[in-house]
């Protein structure tokens, strides 16, 4: 376990200086790491990267990471096969299990079937409301 030391003192003065009476001085704290680090891909299904997608654990939706250009990410966990959850704009979300260490993940994400025109569509359906105010 790493520890985080934390001194207190002014220069000089040493531990503990400084601190009101009978108030004890912290030597050090515990912090937190996590034992496993999770490595994959993210690619479309033709095998292009998906740069920017987000990585999350879905047990600790506060653990996500965002894939690099080349669709990699290094996401910290305190379990060696979490589930994980893998989302990127105009293709569909999903969900696998990461494989045992030493075995490479590659999620390939579908794509939505004509998202880009669906978003025009929603576009100049919002452009038009806005201008008609």
């Amino acid at each position: 376990m790493f520890f985080k030391v934390l001194l207190l003192g002014v220069l000089g003065g040493g531990v503990g200086a400084g601190l009101a009476p009978g108030a004890a001085p912290v030597h050090a704290v515990p912090q937190q790491t996590a034992p496993h680090q999770l490595v994959g891909t993210v690619a479309s299904r033709s095998g292009e990267p998906l740069a920017g997608a987000t990585v999350m654990i879905v047990a600790n939706r506060n653990s996500s990471v965002i894939t690099n250009s080349a669709g990699r990410f290094l996401l910290p966990s305190p379990q060696p096969t979490p589930e994980l959850h893998v989302s990127f704009a105009g293709y569909y979300d999903t969900t696998v299990v990461m494989p045992p260490a030493g075995q490479p993940l590659v999620v390939e994400l579908r794509p939505v079937a004509r998202y880009k025109k669906q978003l025009k569509k929603q576009l100049k359906s919002a452009d038009k409301a806005w201008r008609k105010n």
